[in-house]
């Protein structure tokens, strides 16, 4: 048997139909769209609408690499396209015997023609002020972040880095990029802090990166993560 008419005699006459009450009366309220949801609104009562998506971004692993033996330069290659940006997470310690913290150059696509531009500010050991540092000629590398180095207590100080490549597959922007870096501890280069930020003046997509000390090289122990992030509800 079917019914019809049902809360005053309200008809429900199509597939998704439901009954509902406006503060007067039994309403009918036809169905939505497909991927509506229902939804109660002070004026409307309730309403079939399409959901809001606030964008948020998550971090998907491309790459992982553990230092085993000491190398100058740490390269990642035949990165896929399909992200917004890449993060890289990093440790790092450099294998120059030396009291001063050393620091350390980024590059794109191996290339000595995407030139660099870059800004920072840096804390040194004990000291609680910021040192800016800018760097207004061109060059074929970013300074990214400075490392503990293997002198005194610091076999097992690690410096943490967190690298930001903005927009790294489009062909149209200039690549921008961001490292975030700490080192806690004691001993020669430890306790410092810096962030800088670099472009670099051609558009070419990234394709492959490279980290490397322009003296001593990447100790046993360091490690690499890569991420691509993604954008979702956009």
């Amino acid at each position: 048997m079917a019914v019809e008419l049902i809360g005053d005699g309200v008809k429900l006459s199509g597939k998704g139909d439901i009954l509902s009450h406006d503060g007067t009366s039994f309403v009918s309220i036809p169905v939505g769209t497909s991927g509506q949801i229902l939804s109660y609104q002070s004026s409307a009562g309730v309403v079939w609408q399409s959901p809001t998506t606030t964008p948020i971004d998550y971090h998907e692993a491309i790459a992982y690499s553990e230092i085993t033996a000491a190398t100058n330069t740490v390269s990642f290659d035949s990165i896929p396209s399909g992200y917004t940006n890449l993060e890289l997470r990093f440790t790092s310690r450099c294998t120059r015997d030396t009291s001063a913290r050393q620091p350390i150059y980024f590059k794109i696509n191996s290339s000595s023609s995407s030139v660099w531009r870059w800004k920072g500010v840096s804390t040194s050991t004990g000291q609680d002020s910021l040192t800016a540092e800018n760097q207004t000629t061109v060059l074929p590398y970013a300074l990214i972040g400075y490392s503990s180095v293997t002198q005194d207590n610091q076999s097992a100080a690690f410096a943490r880095h967190i690298l930001t490549i903005y927009q790294y597959s489009s062909s149209a922007v200039n690549k921008a990029i961001t490292c975030t870096s700490g080192i806690s501890g004691t001993g020669f280069g430890l306790n410092t802090y810096s962030y800088w930020t670099a472009q670099n003046t051609v558009t070419d997509s990234v394709t492959s990166i490279q980290l490397y000390y322009e003296l001593g090289g990447f100790a046993a122990g360091c490690t690499f993560s890569l991420y691509g992030i993604k954008r979702l509800g956009q």
